[in-house]
């Protein structure tokens, strides 16, 4: 009877729903933000999607602000770790969020994972797609360094033997309002010396 008494109260609610004329709340589609761990493939990088494909209200790299990638070394050095430096700026910003990868840029591993992040557990959060990591913020991470900006560091080590190596980092700078509308997205590449 419990059963029967469910499925009757399923029916009226799928019932109510679509003869009202309203969306069930479980099928909308309606993005949201991520404050930690977005989903993964989202750098803009050979072929991906950026965070443009669900915070679309502005053009992607709108003026009033920036999105800076760049690291400590002339030149990639094999084997060793490097500490890339990202900023976003926009003065509108209250929460920031991005995504990082790193990949082989040509020859015959172009577009696969090179060398490895580590990440901080209480400023990244790292996942992982089709054998390509990407770094992102972690909650704490998505926190302004001063009004209308936010830094960033992480640390990549090399992989051994000579390669060119892209960055592709995508960024959001957000309202905070929980949604993904009113939000600012910031692509940039970097490819250093080798």
């Amino acid at each position: 009877m419990k059963r029967l008494t469910s499925g009757i109260l399923v029916f009226w609610v799928l019932f109510a729903t679509i003869f009202s004329g309203l969306e069930p709340a479980a099928s909308a589609s309606i993005p949201v933000e991520y404050p930690v761990n977005p989903m993964p493939a989202h750098t803009g990088g050979f072929g991906e999607k950026s965070c443009h494909s669900c915070h679309s209200d502005f053009e992607l790299n709108p003026e009033g602000g920036s999105l800076e990638l760049g690291w400590d070394h002339a030149a990639v050095r094999p084997g060793r770790e490097h500490v890339i430096r990202m900023s976003l700026t926009h003065a509108d910003m209250l929460r920031a969020g991005f995504q990082l990868s790193a990949r082989f840029a040509d020859g015959p591993h172009a577009g696969k994972q090179a060398g490895h992040f580590v990440a901080s557990p209480t400023h990244h959060a790292l996942s992982e797609q089709e054998g390509i990591s990407y770094l992102s913020q972690s909650l704490q991470g998505g926190l302004l360094t001063k009004p209308g900006q936010v830094d960033w560091t992480a640390t990549w080590v090399a992989p051994r033997g000579r390669h060119r190596v892209v960055f592709h980092v995508s960024a959001v700078g957000g309202d905070k309002d929980g949604s993904a509308y009113g939000d600012w997205v910031y692509v940039s590449e970097f490819r250093p010396r080798h």
